[in-house]
């Protein structure tokens, strides 16, 4: 496990992203994607769910959306332990979602994020 930094630690070693983006349980895409991307490049990373997919490598099954509220009930615990060095925004379901996303980053004085959009997943053919 990284050594996170604590908020107030000026000796940090290791950068603490925070990815906020939907699960693909194949891993192709989502956050085990982005973690596995993330550590990789040497960063400590955290998460939060936007959205449980059912999907593989064939296509989109469906997906159940977390709310506005389980969403921030998940970052702000995180958010409030560690300094955050930078966001990676992927997957935001719902207007509610980016609403949320958008009130913390300026609420907590986050730095921008980088957006990397779900444009079209497709669905699975019968």
């Amino acid at each position: 496990m990284p050594d996170f930094p604590r908020a107030n630690d000026i000796s940090r070693r290791v950068p603490v992203v925070l990815a906020i983006a939907g699960f693909d349980p194949s891993g192709g895409a989502g956050l085990i994607a982005d973690i596995k991307t993330l550590a990789a490049l040497g960063c400590a990373p955290v998460a939060a769910i936007t959205s449980l997919t059912f999907q593989n490598s064939y296509g989109m099954r469906g997906a159940i959306h977390q709310t506005a509220q389980s969403l921030r009930l998940q970052l702000l615990p995180v958010i409030e332990a560690l300094e955050i060095d930078a966001i990676k925004i992927g997957m935001l379901p719902t207007r509610e979602i980016v609403l949320e996303v958008s009130r913390l980053i300026l609420e907590k004085k986050l730095s921008a994020p980088v957006v990397d959009p779900v444009m079209h997943s497709p669905p699975v053919s019968s």
